[in-house]
């Protein structure tokens, strides 16, 4: 199948909609393999979440989506993230690579190998390896000060 555009409609509400330049389906397994796949979320509270890659695969016994090759990822509000593969388990709500990821925002940047998104608690844990680099606003506390001896 080529060119394949399809939005999720509940309620009157877009949930999300999915565009890839080409679809195949496996009849054994019943596996749905999309390439160069772009999906939109829709935030329930207004704004979005944008992920592309090269590849994906739903299993649709499983309800599990894997996608692989050049993931990226951007919010409404800036975040970016970087990874080359990464796996939604639907059931669980649950989103999960053991890959190298990169998320940013406009004043931090967390690399980890690694990374679970518990969706409808919109939290991240990162796995291990985690080096993070965050840019504080203001001046805050002269340099050296510490609880004991504020300065």
């Amino acid at each position: 199948m080529q060119g394949l555009s399809y939005t999720q409609v509940t309620d009157g509400v877009r949930k999300w909609r999915l565009s890839a330049d080409r679809a195949k389906m496996d009849r054994k397994t019943g596996v749905i393999t999309l390439f160069n796949v772009n999906v939109t979320f829709f935030k329930e509270k207004g704004g979005w979440i944008k992920i592309k890659s090269d590849r994906a695969d739903y299993d649709q016994k499983n309800q599990v989506v894997g996608l692989k090759g050049k993931v990226r990822g951007r919010t409404s509000d800036g975040l970016t993230l970087r990874t080359e593969a990464m796996t939604y388990f639907d059931k669980e709500k649950l989103v999960d690579t053991d890959y190298p990821v990169t998320v940013a925002g406009k004043r931090f940047k967390i690399n980890s190998r690694g990374m679970k998104v518990f969706v409808p608690e919109e939290r991240v844990v990162f796995k291990k390896e985690v080096d993070s680099t965050f840019i504080p606003v203001g001046s805050g506390p002269p340099r050296g000060a510490t609880i004991e001896n504020p300065n």
